[in-house]
């Protein structure tokens, strides 16, 4: 819905600590959840498993851009998606 309305969320920040080393053949289980939110930035939470054990957590920030390029907030523009991703915050 948002792209529809020419609102993008371009990356600002990634923060990655790997734990285990895997290789090309292991099969990872990602987790992925919201970590914050405000009215211009989103902040996601990853977790990845490999057989139950921490192999890499790590978050990315990211921002809300109208078509100009603006920042905007999506607490005022979208008051609906905004409160669902505001209802999914964890911090695990």
């Amino acid at each position: 819905e948002l792209e529809r309305s020419c609102i993008i969320s371009p990356v600002i920040r990634v923060d990655c600590q790997y734990k285990v080393t895997t290789t090309f053949y292991d099969i990872i289980i990602i987790q992925v959840w919201v970590k914050e939110i405000s009215g211009a930035k989103l902040k996601i939470g990853y977790e990845m498993k490999n057989n139950d054990v921490v192999v890499c957590t790590g978050y990315s920030e990211h921002c809300f851009l109208n078509k100009e390029n603006r920042i905007i907030s999506i607490k005022k523009l979208y008051p609906e998606f905004y409160n669902a991703l505001l209802d999914q915050i964890k911090d695990y």
